[in-house]
Protein backbone atom coordinates (compact mmCIF):
# COMPACT_ATOMS: atom_id res chain seq x y z
CA UNK A 1 0.00 0.00 0.00
CA UNK A 2 1.33 3.37 -0.94
CA UNK A 3 2.05 5.65 1.88
CA UNK A 4 3.28 9.21 2.62
CA UNK A 5 4.96 11.31 5.22
CA UNK A 6 3.63 14.54 4.72
CA UNK A 7 0.97 16.31 2.65
CA UNK A 8 1.35 16.32 -1.09
CA UNK A 9 -0.10 18.76 -3.36
CA UNK A 10 -1.81 22.54 -3.01
CA UNK A 11 -0.57 23.85 0.51
CA UNK A 12 1.36 20.24 1.00
CA UNK A 13 5.14 20.17 2.08
CA UNK A 14 5.83 17.87 -0.70
CA UNK A 15 8.77 16.04 0.11
CA UNK A 16 10.10 14.62 -2.82
CA UNK A 17 9.87 10.99 -1.23
CA UNK A 18 6.37 10.96 -1.12
CA UNK A 19 5.51 13.00 -4.32
CA UNK A 20 6.87 10.22 -5.93
CA UNK A 21 4.58 7.86 -4.38
CA UNK A 22 1.40 10.02 -5.07
CA UNK A 23 3.06 10.12 -8.55
CA UNK A 24 3.36 6.42 -8.47
CA UNK A 25 -0.01 5.58 -7.29
CA UNK A 26 -1.95 7.98 -10.28
CA UNK A 27 -0.11 6.04 -12.81
CA UNK A 28 -0.95 3.07 -11.15
CA UNK A 29 -4.71 3.67 -11.13
CA UNK A 30 -6.64 3.57 -14.66
CA UNK A 31 -7.38 6.46 -16.74
CA UNK A 32 -10.66 5.77 -16.77
CA UNK A 33 -10.87 6.45 -12.74
CA UNK A 34 -9.03 9.37 -12.74
CA UNK A 35 -5.79 8.18 -12.78
CA UNK A 36 -2.28 10.38 -15.09
CA UNK A 37 -3.03 10.63 -18.43
CA UNK A 38 -0.24 10.41 -19.76
CA UNK A 39 1.43 8.33 -17.12
CA UNK A 40 4.07 10.59 -15.36
CA UNK A 41 7.77 11.01 -15.81
CA UNK A 42 8.07 10.28 -12.05
CA UNK A 43 10.62 12.00 -10.81
CA UNK A 44 9.52 13.43 -7.04
CA UNK A 45 8.57 17.38 -7.81
CA UNK A 46 4.91 18.42 -7.79
CA UNK A 47 4.94 20.41 -10.47
CA UNK A 48 1.62 21.72 -12.09
CA UNK A 49 1.04 18.54 -13.65
CA UNK A 50 1.27 17.02 -10.16
CA UNK A 51 -1.64 19.43 -8.87
CA UNK A 52 -3.89 19.10 -11.72
CA UNK A 53 -3.66 15.50 -11.61
CA UNK A 54 -4.52 15.32 -8.40
CA UNK A 55 -7.52 17.66 -8.48
CA UNK A 56 -8.90 15.76 -11.46
CA UNK A 57 -8.65 12.35 -9.24
CA UNK A 58 -10.65 13.74 -6.28
CA UNK A 59 -12.93 15.26 -8.60
CA UNK A 60 -13.50 12.18 -9.97
CA UNK A 61 -13.72 10.09 -6.75
CA UNK A 62 -14.06 11.98 -3.53
CA UNK A 63 -15.68 14.99 -4.73
CA UNK A 64 -16.16 16.29 -1.42
CA UNK A 65 -12.49 16.64 -0.54
CA UNK A 66 -11.48 17.84 -4.19
CA UNK A 67 -9.05 20.48 -2.36
CA UNK A 68 -5.95 19.50 -4.68
CA UNK A 69 -3.70 18.02 -1.83
CA UNK A 70 -3.58 14.51 -0.85
CA UNK A 71 -2.93 13.78 2.93
CA UNK A 72 -1.60 10.78 4.79
CA UNK A 73 -3.82 8.66 5.97
CA UNK A 74 -6.63 10.54 4.35
CA UNK A 75 -9.61 9.82 2.03
CA UNK A 76 -8.16 10.80 -1.17
CA UNK A 77 -4.93 8.91 -0.64
CA UNK A 78 -7.23 5.47 0.99
CA UNK A 79 -9.18 5.84 -2.32
CA UNK A 80 -5.91 6.09 -4.37
CA UNK A 81 -4.44 2.53 -2.68
CA UNK A 82 -7.55 1.05 -3.41
CA UNK A 83 -7.87 1.83 -7.36
CA UNK A 84 -4.30 1.36 -7.90
CA UNK A 85 -4.28 -2.30 -6.22
CA UNK A 86 -1.18 -4.47 -5.68
CA UNK A 87 0.83 -5.06 -8.40
CA UNK A 88 0.00 -8.82 -10.49
CA UNK A 89 2.94 -11.02 -9.92
CA UNK A 90 5.93 -11.23 -12.29
CA UNK A 91 8.30 -14.53 -12.68
CA UNK A 92 11.04 -14.18 -11.41
CA UNK A 93 13.05 -15.90 -14.04
CA UNK A 94 11.55 -13.30 -16.40
CA UNK A 95 11.80 -10.33 -14.55
CA UNK A 96 13.53 -7.36 -16.46
CA UNK A 97 14.48 -3.81 -15.83
CA UNK A 98 11.72 -1.74 -14.29
CA UNK A 99 10.10 0.45 -17.27
CA UNK A 100 9.27 2.75 -14.49
CA UNK A 101 12.32 2.83 -12.91
CA UNK A 102 14.05 3.46 -16.18
CA UNK A 103 11.31 6.15 -17.22
CA UNK A 104 11.87 7.98 -14.04
CA UNK A 105 15.53 7.73 -14.23
CA UNK A 106 15.49 9.51 -17.47
CA UNK A 107 13.20 12.45 -15.73
CA UNK A 108 15.43 13.40 -13.22
CA UNK A 109 18.66 12.45 -15.45
CA UNK A 110 17.19 15.27 -18.03
CA UNK A 111 16.48 17.76 -15.10
CA UNK A 112 19.97 17.60 -14.88
CA UNK A 113 21.13 17.88 -18.34
CA UNK A 114 18.62 20.66 -19.37
CA UNK A 115 21.21 22.88 -16.36
CA UNK A 116 24.50 22.01 -18.18
CA UNK A 117 24.34 24.27 -21.20
CA UNK A 118 23.26 27.58 -19.63
CA UNK A 119 25.57 27.11 -16.76
CA UNK A 120 28.46 26.39 -19.16
CA UNK A 121 27.36 29.57 -20.95
CA UNK A 122 27.07 31.94 -17.83
CA UNK A 123 30.24 30.36 -16.82
CA UNK A 124 32.11 31.64 -19.84
CA UNK A 125 29.92 35.07 -19.84
CA UNK A 126 31.25 35.66 -16.19
CA UNK A 127 35.11 34.72 -16.34
CA UNK A 128 35.15 36.86 -20.03
CA UNK A 129 33.64 39.52 -18.03
CA UNK A 130 35.85 39.62 -15.32
CA UNK A 131 32.96 39.48 -12.70
CA UNK A 132 32.88 39.15 -9.15
CA UNK A 133 31.82 35.69 -7.24
CA UNK A 134 28.94 38.60 -5.50
CA UNK A 135 28.03 39.93 -9.45
CA UNK A 136 27.60 36.07 -10.29
CA UNK A 137 26.46 33.77 -7.20
CA UNK A 138 26.44 30.62 -9.42
CA UNK A 139 30.11 31.02 -10.12
CA UNK A 140 31.92 29.53 -8.00
CA UNK A 141 30.03 26.41 -7.46
CA UNK A 142 30.11 26.00 -11.17
CA UNK A 143 34.09 26.13 -10.94
CA UNK A 144 34.00 23.74 -8.40
CA UNK A 145 31.83 21.48 -10.66
CA UNK A 146 34.71 22.13 -13.37
CA UNK A 147 37.77 21.45 -10.39
CA UNK A 148 36.10 18.43 -8.88
CA UNK A 149 34.83 16.66 -12.09
CA UNK A 150 37.14 17.72 -14.87
CA UNK A 151 40.27 18.93 -13.26
CA UNK A 152 40.02 22.31 -14.88
CA UNK A 153 40.76 25.94 -13.02
CA UNK A 154 40.93 28.94 -13.47
CA UNK A 155 44.14 29.93 -12.36
CA UNK A 156 47.15 28.26 -11.01
CA UNK A 157 46.14 29.24 -7.74
CA UNK A 158 43.33 26.32 -7.42
CA UNK A 159 45.56 23.88 -7.73
CA UNK A 160 45.97 21.60 -4.53
CA UNK A 161 47.64 18.77 -3.44
CA UNK A 162 44.31 16.53 -3.84
CA UNK A 163 44.15 17.48 -7.17
CA UNK A 164 47.35 17.57 -8.68
CA UNK A 165 47.14 16.86 -12.12
CA UNK A 166 44.55 20.18 -12.79
CA UNK A 167 44.87 22.31 -15.85
CA UNK A 168 44.91 25.88 -16.27
CA UNK A 169 41.58 26.65 -18.74
CA UNK A 170 40.10 29.92 -20.48
CA UNK A 171 36.88 29.27 -20.80
CA UNK A 172 35.90 31.75 -23.28
CA UNK A 173 38.88 31.05 -26.03
CA UNK A 174 39.37 27.20 -24.66
CA UNK A 175 39.39 24.23 -27.77
CA UNK A 176 40.90 21.55 -26.06
CA UNK A 177 38.53 20.76 -23.25
CA UNK A 178 35.01 22.68 -23.49
CA UNK A 179 34.54 21.73 -26.93
CA UNK A 180 34.54 17.77 -26.22
CA UNK A 181 32.36 18.63 -22.77
CA UNK A 182 29.93 20.23 -24.54
CA UNK A 183 29.23 18.08 -27.45
CA UNK A 184 28.84 15.02 -24.89
CA UNK A 185 26.71 16.46 -22.97
CA UNK A 186 24.27 17.14 -26.01
CA UNK A 187 24.57 13.91 -27.68
CA UNK A 188 24.41 12.47 -24.09
CA UNK A 189 20.94 14.78 -23.47
CA UNK A 190 19.85 13.11 -26.71
CA UNK A 191 20.18 9.48 -25.63
CA UNK A 192 18.25 10.42 -22.81
CA UNK A 193 15.44 11.68 -24.23
CA UNK A 194 15.11 8.64 -26.38
CA UNK A 195 13.44 5.94 -24.52
CA UNK A 196 13.72 3.80 -27.51
CA UNK A 197 18.07 3.80 -26.97
CA UNK A 198 17.03 1.68 -23.64
CA UNK A 199 16.59 -2.12 -23.43
CA UNK A 200 15.01 -4.01 -20.86
CA UNK A 201 16.86 -7.40 -20.13
CA UNK A 202 16.45 -10.06 -17.94
CA UNK A 203 18.84 -11.01 -15.05
CA UNK A 204 19.95 -14.23 -17.51
CA UNK A 205 20.91 -12.19 -20.19
CA UNK A 206 23.10 -10.05 -18.32
CA UNK A 207 24.64 -13.16 -17.30
CA UNK A 208 24.73 -14.01 -21.05
CA UNK A 209 26.95 -10.81 -21.39
CA UNK A 210 28.98 -11.59 -18.93
CA UNK A 211 27.71 -8.48 -16.99
CA UNK A 212 25.91 -10.15 -14.03
CA UNK A 213 24.36 -8.00 -11.50
CA UNK A 214 25.62 -4.92 -13.42
CA UNK A 215 22.30 -2.23 -13.06
CA UNK A 216 22.87 -1.61 -16.54
CA UNK A 217 26.14 -1.29 -19.47
CA UNK A 218 26.32 -0.54 -22.83
CA UNK A 219 27.82 -3.22 -25.35
CA UNK A 220 29.25 -1.05 -28.12
CA UNK A 221 29.56 2.68 -28.85
CA UNK A 222 26.48 4.00 -30.33
CA UNK A 223 24.58 1.00 -28.82
CA UNK A 224 21.36 0.76 -26.58
CA UNK A 225 21.98 0.65 -23.22
CA UNK A 226 20.96 -2.43 -21.38
CA UNK A 227 18.74 -2.22 -18.04
CA UNK A 228 19.11 -4.81 -16.01
CA UNK A 229 16.54 -6.22 -12.36
CA UNK A 230 19.75 -4.89 -10.78
CA UNK A 231 18.68 -1.49 -11.54
CA UNK A 232 15.56 -1.78 -9.62
CA UNK A 233 14.10 0.25 -6.63
CA UNK A 234 14.47 -0.02 -4.13
CA UNK A 235 17.67 -1.75 -4.73
CA UNK A 236 18.91 1.74 -5.97
CA UNK A 237 17.15 4.87 -5.33
CA UNK A 238 15.95 7.62 -8.00
CA UNK A 239 18.87 9.44 -7.69
CA UNK A 240 21.54 6.73 -8.20
CA UNK A 241 19.63 5.52 -11.27
CA UNK A 242 19.41 9.10 -12.19
CA UNK A 243 22.91 9.31 -12.42
CA UNK A 244 23.86 5.53 -13.99
CA UNK A 245 21.62 6.91 -16.90
CA UNK A 246 23.97 9.47 -17.48
CA UNK A 247 26.96 7.24 -17.00
CA UNK A 248 25.48 4.29 -19.53
CA UNK A 249 24.50 7.69 -21.75
CA UNK A 250 28.55 8.97 -21.90
CA UNK A 251 29.30 5.48 -22.90
CA UNK A 252 26.68 5.10 -25.59
CA UNK A 253 28.41 8.45 -27.41
CA UNK A 254 31.88 8.73 -26.24
CA UNK A 255 33.93 6.00 -27.31
CA UNK A 256 37.03 6.52 -25.25
CA UNK A 257 34.88 6.44 -21.70
CA UNK A 258 35.34 2.83 -21.21
CA UNK A 259 39.24 2.82 -21.59
CA UNK A 260 40.61 2.27 -18.50
CA UNK A 261 42.43 5.99 -17.36
CA UNK A 262 39.40 7.76 -18.04
CA UNK A 263 36.48 4.86 -16.67
CA UNK A 264 37.22 5.38 -13.21
CA UNK A 265 34.09 5.42 -10.64
CA UNK A 266 33.23 9.00 -9.09
CA UNK A 267 33.69 7.39 -5.42
CA UNK A 268 36.91 6.28 -5.87
CA UNK A 269 38.16 9.45 -4.02
CA UNK A 270 39.56 11.49 -1.23
CA UNK A 271 37.09 14.22 -1.18
CA UNK A 272 33.84 14.57 0.61
CA UNK A 273 30.75 13.78 0.23
CA UNK A 274 31.66 9.93 -0.73
CA UNK A 275 35.09 9.24 1.28
CA UNK A 276 36.43 5.93 2.64
CA UNK A 277 35.77 3.94 -0.24
CA UNK A 278 38.42 2.11 -3.06
CA UNK A 279 38.96 2.02 -6.40
CA UNK A 280 37.78 -1.29 -7.80
CA UNK A 281 40.62 -4.00 -7.22
CA UNK A 282 42.06 -6.19 -4.83
CA UNK A 283 44.49 -3.87 -2.73
CA UNK A 284 43.19 -1.43 -4.52
CA UNK A 285 44.02 2.66 -3.37
CA UNK A 286 43.61 6.06 -4.18
CA UNK A 287 46.82 6.80 -5.77
CA UNK A 288 47.10 6.20 -9.59
CA UNK A 289 43.21 5.01 -10.39
CA UNK A 290 41.53 8.17 -7.90
CA UNK A 291 38.87 10.03 -9.58
CA UNK A 292 41.06 13.14 -8.16
CA UNK A 293 44.02 12.16 -9.71
CA UNK A 294 42.98 12.26 -13.29
CA UNK A 295 44.10 14.54 -16.12
CA UNK A 296 41.92 16.79 -17.90
CA UNK A 297 42.46 14.67 -20.81
CA UNK A 298 41.11 11.79 -19.35
CA UNK A 299 38.24 13.54 -17.02
CA UNK A 300 36.55 14.24 -20.58
CA UNK A 301 36.03 11.25 -21.45
CA UNK A 302 34.68 9.66 -17.75
CA UNK A 303 31.49 8.76 -17.53
CA UNK A 304 31.36 9.25 -14.42
CA UNK A 305 32.45 13.29 -14.19
CA UNK A 306 29.41 13.72 -16.72
CA UNK A 307 27.13 12.33 -14.65
CA UNK A 308 28.36 13.94 -11.15
CA UNK A 309 28.79 17.18 -13.10
CA UNK A 310 25.30 17.18 -14.13
CA UNK A 311 24.05 16.79 -10.59
CA UNK A 312 26.38 19.12 -9.43
CA UNK A 313 25.43 21.97 -11.70
CA UNK A 314 21.68 20.94 -11.08
CA UNK A 315 21.43 20.91 -7.29
CA UNK A 316 24.31 23.21 -6.47
CA UNK A 317 26.45 20.67 -4.60
CA UNK A 318 28.53 18.14 -5.00
CA UNK A 319 26.98 15.15 -4.19
CA UNK A 320 28.11 12.32 -6.32
CA UNK A 321 25.27 9.93 -6.61
CA UNK A 322 25.75 6.55 -8.79
CA UNK A 323 26.68 2.97 -7.31
CA UNK A 324 29.01 4.68 -4.59
CA UNK A 325 25.65 6.04 -3.12
CA UNK A 326 23.14 3.36 -4.00
CA UNK A 327 19.72 4.03 -1.99
CA UNK A 328 19.49 7.92 -2.60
Amino acid sequence: MGAITRSVGAGGANKPADVTEIQQLLNKVPAAKGGAAPPFVVFGTCDSATLAAILKFQKMQVPAFADGRVDPGGPTLTKMNALAGPPGPTPAAAAKGSLSDVTRARGIAQTWLTTVEPSITGFIFSVSKGLTYAQAPSLAFIEDAFHKHFKLILNASKKDAAHPNTKVFTPGSDKTFLPVIRANFRAIQGVVLNPSKFDLITAATAVADKAPGIAAYVKATGGNIQVSPAFNSPTRGPNCQAAIVVHEATHVVDGASGADPAHIPEWATNDPPISGKLAPGPGATFSKTGYDLQTPEDAIHNAAAYASFAAHVARGKDERFGDGRQTE
